[in-house]
């Protein structure tokens, strides 16, 4: 009897083991990682148990600030909150092949969300220049799921 048990769970093992699993975009789901970015906003606190949570603001003035996701469904933030400037620019690298990307600003005049066509970049340069909202201290961008992306946000500087 115990050779019965022993037998089924070996063969119910095995047979789990030997699923095979599709995707319909190979290529947008494995490839990349995310970089400066997390599903969950900067603004939200979230604090290991036993200490506190770290500062998430980063100086645009220093270097500008990469970041490259990648996302099934989730909608991607900046890990950071950009602050040290006046006037933003951002560029955003729509690296997947066929879904639309849709970036929202937040925090930042102008409020509305723009998209990046598929296999396209999309950049500020003079047309579309973000500036802080009236009493906050920060920027903010977040990006729709389905995504595959890269880009840097910095500060511009009109001459």
């Amino acid at each position: 009897m115990k050779k019965i048990i022993t037998l089924t769970l070996c063969l119910v093992l095995v047979l789990s083991l030997a699923t095979v699993c599709h995707a319909d975009e190979v290529e947008e789901t494995t490839v990349g990682a995310n970089y400066h970015v997390s599903t969950v906003a900067p603004w939200d606190t979230v604090s290991p148990q036993g200490t506190s949570s770290p500062t998430k603001a980063w100086n645009i003035q220093n270097n500008p600030y990469h970041f490259g996701g990648v996302s099934p469904a989730a909608r991607l933030y900046l890990n950071y909150l950009i602050y040290g400037s006046t006037y933003y620019g951002i560029v955003v690298n729509n690296k997947s092949t066929s879904n639309r990307l849709t970036v929202n600003p937040h925090d930042a005049l102008p409020l509305s969300p723009f998209t990046v066509n598929p296999s396209s970049t999309w950049a500020s340069y003079d047309r579309y220049i973000f500036q802080q909202r009236s009493g906050a201290n920060y920027i903010c961008f977040s990006f729709d799921g389905p995504s595959y992306f890269d880009g840097y946000v910095y500060e511009f500087i009109y001459q």
